[in-house]
């Protein structure tokens, strides 16, 4: 039996160091997933029939017009101000107005489409993006609605 001992110690040895490293959890760091960014919900504020309080003043509006909707949206670093209202010009006539506006105010036009149905500019300023959407009302063909959204960094 002596002569079996460490034989038998030998195999017992290896075995435990076999089980160790074939039951045994990695030592390495565990993979974990990358986190989520979360954007903070903004804060929305609505106006009513009234201007968002943020909104251009040099913006051209007609004077007996019907607002359909008028709200903000701030966000931590960026204020976003919606006004949306009916029109009694046409598409065309609206898309020129807007058009002009934004080329006499120095925005630079980054995409723009036009059809007979609706109108959109998006346009950049120094620290402002506006968005104008100029769009056929289907009750009336002789008038549109306009939506105009303004981004202020």
């Amino acid at each position: 039996m002596k002569r079996f001992a460490p034989a038998l110690f030998a195999i017992l040895i290896f075995l435990g160091t076999y089980a160790f490293f074939i039951f045994s959890k990695p030592t390495g760091s565990p993979v974990t997933e990358p986190p989520v960014a979360t954007a903070e919900e903004p804060k929305k504020v609505d106006f009513g029939k009234n201007m968002p309080e943020e909104f251009l003043d040099t913006l051209p509006l007609e004077e007996s017009r019907e607002v359909k909707q008028s709200y903000g949206l701030y966000y931590p670093r960026e204020r976003q101000s919606t006004y949306v209202f009916a029109s009694k010009k046409s598409v065309a006539d609206n898309a020129k107005l807007y058009a002009d506006f934004l080329r006499k105010e120095r925005f630079v036009i980054m995409n723009r489409e036009a059809t007979t149905d609706r109108s959109f500019f998006y346009a950049v300023g120094q620290s402002t993006e506006i968005n104008v959407t100029v769009s056929k009302d289907v009750s009336n063909p002789d008038q549109s609605e306009v939506s105009i959204s303004v981004l202020q960094k």
